[in-house]
């Protein structure tokens, strides 16, 4: 028997994320070298993903790190912008 997947659906700000634990982190610029972001979900997140601002004719890149259960270790091209989601699941 396969394992389970889990689904996540992405339905507005009204959707199904509303009765979920989430993280969101806006505003932030890279620097091009390793940074830790705090997130105080107390658990490690089941997903993380960085939302870059501009995309287009740039060439601003990220690598996830480990997330631990108090942080997010990302690292994004300097002075690019972006954003972090990350989902706990329900009863964080």
């Amino acid at each position: 028997m396969a394992a389970s997947v889990p689904t996540v659906h992405f339905n507005g700000l009204g959707g199904t994320l509303a009765n979920q634990w989430t993280f969101v982190s806006t505003g932030r610029t890279g620097t091009g070298s390793l940074e830790t972001i705090n997130h105080g979900g107390g658990r490690r997140p089941l997903l993380v993903m960085v939302i870059l601002d501009d995309t287009i004719g740039a060439a601003n890149q990220y690598t996830i790190g480990v997330a631990t259960n108090t942080s997010i270790l990302v690292t994004v091209t300097n002075n690019a912008t972006y954003s972090i989601v990350a989902y706990f699941g329900p009863g964080a």
